[in-house]
């Protein structure tokens, strides 16, 4: 875990000439495998206001290396959906925007330790999902990481770049609900990247 107060470094890339790594990464494509095989076509929630939610159309998702095998099936969201979803950051934002900058980066730096955790797991689910190698899954998960830590850094920076702003009148604020649209190529860094920088700012 990494403090609050420090300042950004690149996640260091896996090193896989160490035999530990390489069973670490064999054993989660392993678990990847099993939770496959194990829940079947029981849809995945969407999840909304923190509650998850199940809806009568499904997305089901295929891995490439085996167009035979569904990875997983997904509930697909509609209209309603999306609405409710906008309403529920609303509803959040007002809190959020409030929060300070060292308590967004606390958040961010937490969600960056979870990933660093199950670093492994969620490049196994990209290999599996997606056909990645090893190397890009794992560079897909660091580039999350350093996004989350980059961000952190960046939100305390500029909330004290505003404090002295402030004397002249000068005021930055959050500008509202954002709505993320990632590319299937990079699942995790870009989602992660460019939902990062809205949270950050609050």
């Amino acid at each position: 875990s990494v403090s609050v107060e420090a300042g950004f470094l690149n996640e260091q890339p896996t090193d896989f000439s160490k035999a530990a790594n390489r069973a670490a990464m064999a054993q989660e494509i392993q678990y990847v495998e099993a939770e496959i095989s194990t829940r079947g076509n029981t849809p995945y929630a969407l999840v909304i206001g923190g509650q998850d939610v199940t809806t009568g159309d499904v997305i089901e998702s295929v891995n490439p290396a085996d167009p035979t095998q569904v990875v997983g099936v997904a509930s697909k969201a509609g209209i309603p959906e999306v609405e409710r979803a906008v309403a529920s950051a609303k509803q959040a934002l007002a809190s959020w925007q409030n929060t300070t900058a060292r308590d967004r980066a606390t958040f961010l730096r937490r969600a960056a330790d979870l990933m660093r955790e199950r670093k492994f797991t969620l490049a196994a689910w990209m290999i599996v999902e997606e056909g990645k190698t090893w190397r890009e899954a794992l560079g897909d998960v660091d580039e999350a990481i350093d996004s989350l830590t980059y961000y952190a850094v960046e939100a305390i920076r500029l909330e004290q770049e505003d404090a002295k702003r402030a004397l002249a009148g000068w005021q930055r604020v959050p500008n509202g609900v954002a709505a993320v649209i990632a590319p299937w190529n990079s699942p995790l860094a870009i989602l992660t990247g460019m939902t990062v920088g809205a949270l950050a700012a609050g």
